[in-house]
Formats: structure tokens, C-alpha cells, sequence
């Protein structure tokens, strides 16, 4: 390689690599002696880095590691013996094999300069950073901020669900991050101001200055509560790269990447049709899929999400090119494992970071750890059984012919074991509100039609036409009584059920109520798991 090489030792239970020790953060403590070693994803394995003579002058190299869609993630999740993400296991990875500039111990009263300007990593998101379980949901994000500021996150791209705890939620995240939030395709309409989002920001790294360019999914307003984005537009990201990208050129990137909170399969063909951006770097999220390709000579990346996994993206930087924009190498990329044996320790450089986290959890168990059933085997997210514990409680407690929920709606698995109040709230983390419409069949039809759409009190016959339980066919001039949230009867996942009807009935009712009571009454144990209760046992 003409740009040098450098060489990370895997770490064994009797030595540490010297250059770990040289450039280890003194605020972490001494470094510890028995880690595991990354282990790649399946999806792609990174290649060897050859030991060579050290870089010419007016070389550099620069690693920008990357996760996406961390959906407040905090604490690590368990799985065939493997201890999977959590901030802390993420850190520990980071710091000991990426050589990572963590963010400081405590977050800061206010912005300070760049603290990891003679490092050689970077740090960033695609967005979607804090709606998830509980251990985030509850403290409205901020624990999940608290840990990325830790992390030393130097930018995200804005996610769909950055909102979910309203502008001042946002704001308050964002400042206990310390992060960046970057959309050049989200804008103000006129006369608005708009402090949301900066369309791209330079970062200093080892003599490099790379450019960073966000990108928000145009579906926000329709996946998320439009409201929130009052006065804000999203445009094309097509034409909005190619107004943005050669602006970032002539800022003095050495070179450009590019953050978006959008599904990969959705920008590559636009990717593939501009060669000249000379993007070395696209990181992608949203689709929660896990992604490695190559479009022309840009790396498009997704680790998928939960901090499971990160992407590490390895670039050459060649200041002896031939003028402006300076072309970076990508010298090697990889998806890289955030995971451990469940037999060992768990991975860790920061006591006070475990401590805190343990901390968040006592706060939730306290508060939420009421036992309200019991599951024999779990159910899956997408599962039929766990759509149907959601969405036929709401049809009960409300007298509706129809109850209806999007696939999207359901955020988790049902664990097997206890089920208690924090398991409902992780499952739906959304701040939702119930409401009674009355609608008329042939849009309750369209709407049970659609792939995502979980209904309760509806039969499907043999030849694919529905019908209520008990009741018929559904009959498209007559109308019907459905009860649904304040997301999508506002037109969320675009159901057009305000139009159906503006003088719905909202009931005041959380979503999660009616399924925290319909769970209590079924009394279920491990003699009667919910399982049968909901005709799966």
C-alpha cells in the first residue's frame, strides 16, 4: 500500500499489543489484559492488513467505524450463548481494537472544541438513535445520548424517529450526545427557520479533514408524527448530492462520505449514476439490513442495527493527487461482530459507564418490573400471535369491529419467561393514543390488503376476501367501527383514515393500556402461559 499500514494485535489472556497500551485513553484507566478479539460478520470478512514502511509525508489514513438505527440499545441482549451489542460492549470493541478517541467520562455543560483531532478513527451514525427498549424509552432517549456521548459519536444522520420525544427531547439528546445531527435534503420552507439539522460538517482527524454529508429518508413525515417536522421539506437526495457534494469538495475535504438514514437498495442505482462525487464512504440504515457492497469505487455499508454490529471502512488519503477533490483509497472495509460468550465477562474499559447503565436498568425494574404474565416460548415480532396480544385487547376494551396496527408498530420480540410492564413498554415504545373511527369497507379493505397491516376481529376466507368474525363479508358501502392509534389515523404509513373520518373519537387511552390489562385478566404462569391464551399452545 502506498499509504502505510497498521497493525491491530488480537488481544489474548496474556498480552496486551504495545500499541494499545501507547495510545490507550488515560481517563479509562489501565487497560485490561483478557478481551476477546472482533470477530468479522459473516456478511463480509475484512482483509488482512499487510505490515509495510511507514507512510510518506503527504499520506494519511483514517478509520471511520460506523453503526446505524441503534434504537436506544444500551444494555446488551442474549442469544445462543452470545452477549450481543450494549454501549458498553461497543466501547470496549472500539477502544481496543479500533483504537478509538472515546467522548469524555461525564457530558459537557456545553460544546468545547474537537477533543480527537490526533486521532485516526471517527465515529458516526445513520440515525434512528434512541426509540427502543425501555432502558432508553423510559428516560425519553437520554440514557442512550448519555452513552453515545461516551462512545464519541462525532455525527449522525437524522433519523425518522429522532422526534419521537418531541423537539425538546431532541434537544436535550443532542446535547448529552455531543452530536452533530447532519440532512442536506432537509430544509425550511419559506419564512421558517430551521436549526433541526446542518446539511454537512468537517471533521479533523490525524491531518485529515473529512467531509461528511447527511441525508434524511424522504418518508419521514409519512413513518413518523408529522408534526414534528412542521415547516420542514425533504427533498430529493439526488439532486440535493449534487448540489451538497461538490460544496464539501471545495470546503477542503480530503475526503467525502456520506450518512444516510435511507435503505441501501434505495440509493445505489443513484449512486452507481454519479461516478464524479467520488464518495469514498456511504453508510445506510433504516431497513435494519446488513449490507457491504461495492457501487463503482464507493463503499455502501450497513451494519444493520442494535449495535450488534458496526462497519469499519479503512481510508488511504493521497495529498500528492493532482489537485482537488483529492481522491481517497478505501485500503479495506468490513462488518465487524459486537459480541461475546456468555461463559466469559462481560467486555469492558469503563466501570463508571457499567455502573451508570446498571443504574438506568434499577430505575426501570423499579418502576416497571411488575410480573403481569408469563411466556412459555416467546413470540416473534412479525409473528401472527404477538400482532394479535397487541391489537385485540384495543378491540375488546373499545366494542370495534376492527382494530388495526402496522408490522412497524412492533419493535421487539416477546421474551420467553416473565412478562412484566417494562416488557410491554419495549415492545411498544411509541407514546401512542387510541382512536375510534368509523370508516367505510371499501377503505378497511384496501387497508387489510396491504402487506404490513395487523388486524384483529377479521376472517380471510380461501379466496382472499375478508370478513368479520362471525359476521360476513365486509361489505365496501357500509361503514364500520375501528379502533387504531393517532399515528396512523394521522395519516401515518399513509392510511387515509382522517379522511375516512374527521370526526373520529380520541379516547385517551395509551396503546399500551388495554394490552397491560387484557395480559393482567388472562392470569397467565408457566402452568398457563399467554401462549394459549392467544391459540398458539
Amino acid at each position: 500500500s502506498a499509504f502505510g499500514s497498521r497493525i491491530v494485535s488480537p488481544i489474548t489472556a496474556q498480552t496486551i499489543s504495545p500499541a494499545i497500551t501507547a495510545t490507550w485513553p488515560t481517563e479509562l484507566g489501565p487497560p485490561l489484559t483478557a478481551r476477546p478479539t472482533p470477530r468479522p460478520s459473516a456478511a463480509s470478512a475484512p482483509s488482512p492488513s499487510p505490515s509495510v514502511a511507514p507512510a510518506p509525508p503527504r499520506s494519511a489514513e483514517l478509520t471511520v467505524l460506523f453503526t446505524s438505527d441503534e434504537h436506544g440499545w444500551v444494555a446488551p441482549r442474549e442469544s445462543e450463548g452470545r452477549r450481543w451489542g450494549g454501549a458498553s460492549q461497543l466501547l470496549a470493541t472500539l477502544v481496543q481494537h479500533e483504537h478509538l478517541c472515546a467522548g469524555p467520562s461525564e457530558p459537557p455543560a456545553a460544546p468545547g472544541p474537537e477533543r480527537c483531532t490526533g486521532a485516526d478513527t471517527v465515529l458516526l451514525s445513520g440515525g434512528d438513535n434512541y426509540t427502543g427498549p425501555v432502558i432508553s424509552t423510559y428516560f425519553r432517549g437520554a440514557s442512550m445520548a448519555e452513552a453515545m456521548g461516551r462512545l464519541g459519536y462525532a455525527a449522525s444522520a437524522l433519523g425518522n424517529h429522532e422526534l419521537d420525544f418531541e423537539r425538546s427531547g431532541f434537544d436535550a439528546n443532542r446535547r448529552l450526545a455531543g452530536l452533530r445531527y447532519l440532512a442536506a435534503n432537509v430544509v425550511s420552507e419559506a419564512g421558517v427557520a430551521q436549526d433541526l439539522v446542518e446539511p454537512f460538517a468537517l471533521v479533523h482527524r490525524a491531518g485529515v479533514t473529512l467531509g461528511i454529508v447527511g441525508l434524511a429518508t424522504t418518508a419521514t413525515p409519512r413513518t413518523a408524527v408529522a408534526s414534528r417536522f412542521a415547516g420542514l421539506r425533504f427533498e430529493d437526495p439526488e439532486a440535493t448530492l449534487a448540489r451538497v457534494v461538490p460544496e464539501v469538495w471545495r470546503a477542503g475535504a480530503d475526503a467525502v462520505v456520506v450518512l444516510a438514514h435511507e435503505c441501501a437498495a434505495e440509493l445505489e442505482p443513484m449512486l452507481s449514476r454519479h461516478p464524479e462525487w467520488q464518495l469514498a464512504f456511504v453508510g445506510t440504515g433504516h431497513c435494519h439490513q446488513r449490507v457491504d457492497h461495492l457501487v463503482g469505487e464507493t463503499v455502501v455499508m450497513s451494519p444493520g442495527w442494535r449495535l450488534d454490529h458496526y462497519a469499519r471502512v479503512r481510508l488511504g488519503i493521497d495529498r500528492a493527487g493532482h489537485g482537488p477533490p483529492r481522491r481517497a483509497t478505501v485500503l479495506d472495509h468490513a462488518i465487524m461482530d459486537v459480541a461475546s460468550a456468555l461463559s466469559e465477562p462481560a467486555p469492558t474499559v469503563d466501570p463508571a459507564l457499567d455502573q451508570k447503565i446498571a443504574a438506568w436498568q434499577a430505575k426501570v425494574d423499579q418502576a416497571l418490573g411488575e410480573v403481569i404474565g408469563f411466556s412459555a416460548s416467546g413470540l416473534q415480532h412479525d409473528s401472527p400471535e404477538l400482532g394479535r396480544w397487541v391489537v385485540e385487547p384495543w378491540r375488546v376494551r373499545f366494542k370495534a369491529d376492527v382494530a388495526l396496527t402496522t408490522r412497524g408498530s412492533i419493535r421487539q420480540d416477546l421474551a420467553a419467561g416473565p412478562v412484566t410492564l417494562a416488557t410491554v413498554q419495549s415492545i411498544l415504545p411509541f407514546e401512542n393514543e387510541l382512536v375510534v373511527a368509523q370508516i367505510p369497507g371499501r377503505v378497511l379493505l384496501e387497508l387489510l390488503g396491504r402487506p404490513g397491516t395487523i388486524a384483529a376481529g377479521v376472517t380471510r376466507g380461501r379466496d382472499g376476501t375478508f370478513g368479520l368474525r362471525g359476521r360476513g363479508a365486509i361489505k365496501p358501502a357500509e361503514r364500520y367501527r375501528i379502533v387504531t392509534t393517532d399515528f396512523l389515523y394521522g395519516g401515518g404509513d399513509d392510511f387515509p383514515l382522517r379522511q375516512a373520518d374527521p370526526a373520529a373519537t380520541f379516547t385517551g387511552v395509551g396503546w399500551r393500556v388495554p394490552v397491560i390489562e387484557w395480559t393482567k385478566a388472562r392470569h397467565s404462569s408457566a402452568a398457563q402461559p399467554l401462549e394459549r391464551a392467544l391459540g398458539t399452545q
